[in-house]
């Protein structure tokens, strides 16, 4: 999802740039239930955001992690870090919206896509699935000449061929939450990374739900962009585990009773 401060330089690079792709990477060659409603207003809610303006750890008083990524000034991502990022999403019109963004993000920065997400929810009728898989080649050709997405054919291709296969995944398990969600086992996956060049980039179920979504006609799905997909949905817990951010996701999930 992102790329930033190109100034660093040797391991200590390489590191912030895997950390990069956990919550604002750029990705390139990587193009190819019964459970309670989480909503948006719940996640963005007064009680659940920490500290003042840029979320200083009243304890500590650090800045939060992924200003290491974050630019200083961009509060429309530090309040997507703090309110939506690893909180499980479990209604099916979300998770398709996560998938679209992502792809669409590959080879650019998350920052641009986040810029760019109400124009998105507008071209692609607020991601209904049903409705996406019926838009036209004519519909294809309008949402090249919208500003308010990223123009690329590709990426718009995707989305409509891809909301296509998704609603034949929910024809067949009944929803796509239960299908993604499975490959992590129907609940979370938490981890606790000490520091944040611990964070993957990848992982075996990130690499198993690429190859699934592949062989069902799915594109811009490879294993690198779904993993950062399962971390921005909640499918794993990947703030790192000494921060304001993983204990605040760890008490939505207990209070959920999807974590003991």
């Amino acid at each position: 999802m992102i790329t930033r401060s190109r100034a660093l330089a040797g391991p200590q690079s390489r590191n912030v740039k895997r950390l990069r792709l956990c919550a604002g990477r750029t990705v390139s060659g990587d193009l190819r239930g019964t459970k309670r409603r989480v909503s948006e207003k719940e996640l963005r809610s007064d009680d659940a955001k920490v500290g003042g303006e840029d979320h200083i750890d009243s304890i500590t008083q650090q800045k939060p992690w992924y200003r290491k990524f974050v630019a200083e000034g961009d509060k429309v991502y530090a309040e997507y870090m703090e309110n939506e990022w690893g909180f499980p999403v479990l209604d099916d019109r979300k998770l398709f919206e996560m998938l679209v963004l992502e792809g669409a993000q590959a080879g650019l920065s998350w920052a641009t896509i986040l810029k760019r997400r109400d124009g998105y929810r507008e071209a692609f009728h607020d991601f209904d699935i049903k409705k996406v898989s019926a838009m036209t080649d004519r519909d294809q050709l309008a949402l090249l000449k919208n500003p308010k997405i990223i123009r690329h054919r590709g990426k718009i291709k995707s989305a409509i061929g891809n909301a296509r296969c998704a609603l034949e995944i929910v024809e067949e398990h009944g929803s796509l939450s239960t299908y993604l969600w499975r490959f992590v086992g129907g609940k979370p996956k938490i981890n606790n990374w000490r520091s944040i060049t611990e964070i993957p980039t990848r992982t075996v179920e990130a690499e198993l739900m690429s190859k699934a979504l592949k062989k069902k006609g799915f594109s811009f799905v490879g294993p690198t962009i779904l993993y950062a997909f399962m971390q921005a949905c909640g499918m794993v817990l990947d703030h790192p585990v000494d921060t304001p951010q993983y204990k605040k996701v760890l008490e939505y999930l207990k209070v959920r009773n999807m974590h003991e």
